[in-house]
């Protein structure tokens, strides 16, 4: 009985590139951060609905 054993030394690129692709993935998928509502504040010594 014998035990072939075969070395491809690129196979590792390509577990490499599916690794990359599977990050890939997540990052796309991640969801967005939802905006906070923030106040509109008015400058002191302004006055409202003034134009110049």
């Amino acid at each position: 009985m014998s035990l072939a054993v075969f070395v491809n030394p690129l196979v590792s690129w390509i577990w490499t590139g599916g690794l990359l692709l599977l990050l890939g993935t997540i990052v796309t998928m991640w969801p967005a951060p939802v905006p906070v509502a923030r106040r509109a504040t008015i400058p002191r010594g302004a006055t409202v609905g003034a134009a110049p």
